[in-house]
């Protein structure tokens, strides 16, 4: 047993993970969007699906280290009505202008199995980057 090496951690591979943000306005793969236009989140496992108050894809104001409060009130939620495109490989959506200049963290939250499976627990996925809306 002391020999053996392993590769990868595979307990989070089941987590959505966003790769990349397409803003449309601007036709560029960027960190920087803009408010009032439609946004392409690019991954994997980022359909979103379920019905709790805590499912959903969030935009989690931050400092300029990243960090973001845990508290669900402070962040804000895009609801289905603007979602165009939920697929487990892309969400696109309108970015309301509800959300404010800043910094923000992005958070997909989902029960989605497989199919039309909904699953019991949700699972969690947060954008490795900053992300600044203008």
């Amino acid at each position: 047993m002391k020999d053996i090496v392993i590769g990868e951690n595979v307990t989070n591979l089941k987590n959505p993970v966003i790769e990349g943000i397409f803003d449309v306005h601007t036709n560029e793969i960027s960190d920087k969007i803009s408010a009032g236009h439609s946004i392409q989140l690019l991954g994997s496992r980022l359909k979103v699906a379920g019905s709790k108050d805590d499912i959903g894809f969030f935009f989690a104001p931050c400092d300029e280290t990243g960090a973001y409060s845990s508290d669900y009130s402070k962040w804000i939620r895009i609801g289905a009505e603007r979602i165009v495109n939920n697929t487990i490989s892309l969400l696109m959506f309108e970015l309301p202008n509800s959300v404010v200049a800043g910094s923000y963290r992005i958070i997909v939250q989902t029960a989605y199995g497989s199919g039309k499976r909904v699953n019991k627990s949700i699972k969690c996925g947060v954008y490795d980057k900053i992300v600044n809306v203008s």
